[in-house]
C-alpha cells in the first residue's frame, strides 16, 4: 500500500495509470491508452464501467459465448468508492492519461514511472504484472472469489476452455459478478490504504 500513497501524491498520468492498475488488475497497456468516451456514467454523472475495446486484446484463440476473445473486449467496474475517487474528473482530454504532447503516455513513460516508484518506496520487486498478481492471489485467498470469476476479472479466458457450453454457446458476461468481485477488492484495498494512514 506504500505503493498507491506514493502514486497518489504523484500527479502525473503515469501515477494515474498505474493506480488504475491496481484498482481494477488491468495490464498497462489496458491502462495508458485509455479513453474517456470507454467510460460510462450513471445518471448523476458517477463512473461506474469502463469498457475496453476488444481491439486492445491479443488474439490468443480463446473464446467467449461464441466469439473469439479478442472480439468481445472487457467491461470493467470501475464504479466502488476508490475508482470514483481515481476517475472522479475525467477531463475533456481524448486519452485519460494524455502525454504532454497530447497523446497517449507510452510504455517507455510507465516503465519510467515505475522506477521512480520503487526508489521512493523502496518496494523493489513490484512491477505492473505483480499488481495483477497481486490483486489475483487475494481476490481468492483472502476474499474467497471464486477462481473463474477472478479469471474472468483478469480477461484470462482460459478457465472457459474445458467447457463447451461456455466456450461456444453461454452469451452471459458475468458483469454482476465480477462488479461484486472487483467491489471486494477496492474495498479491501482501501481499507489497507486507510490503515496506512493512520
Amino acid at each position: 500500500m506504500k505503493l498507491w500513497l506514493s502514486l497518489e501524491e504523484d500527479p502525473s498520468p503515469c501515477a494515474g495509470a498505474l493506480r488504475l492498475c491496481m484498482l481494477v488488475g488491468t495490464r498497462p497497456n489496458e491502462a495508458q491508452l485509455a479513453r474517456r468516451r470507454e467510460f460510462e456514467l450513471d445518471a448523476e454523472g458517477q463512473v461506474e464501467w469502463w469498457e475496453i475495446p476488444a481491439a486492445r486484446f491479443d488474439d490468443n484463440g480463446d473464446f467467449i459465448g461464441g466469439m473469439k476473445a479478442k472480439d468481445v473486449g472487457q467491461r470493467i467496474w470501475v464504479g466502488t468508492k476508490l475508482g470514483r475517487e481515481l476517475l472522479r474528473d475525467l477531463g475533456q482530454k481524448d486519452w485519460l492519461f494524455p502525454s504532454d504532447s497530447g497523446g497517449a503516455i507510452s510504455q517507455y513513460q510507465i516503465g519510467k514511472a515505475c522506477n521512480l516508484h520503487k526508489e521512493k518506496t523502496g518496494v523493489k520487486d513490484w512491477t505492473p504484472k505483480v499488481l495483477r498478481k497481486s490483486m489475483s492471489t487475494l481476490m481468492v485467498s483472502d476474499l474467497r472469489v471464486d477462481r473463474f470469476i477472478r479469471s474472468l476479472c483478469l480477461h484470462h479466458t482460459s478457465e472457459l476452455k474445458g467447457s463447451i457450453a461456455d466456450k461456444h454457446y453461454t452469451a452471459y458476461d458475468y458483469g454482476a459478478e465480477k462488479a461484486e468481485a472487483w467491489t471486494l477488492w477496492a474495498d479491501a484495498l482501501r481499507d489497507r490504504i486507510e490503515a496506512m494512514r493512520s
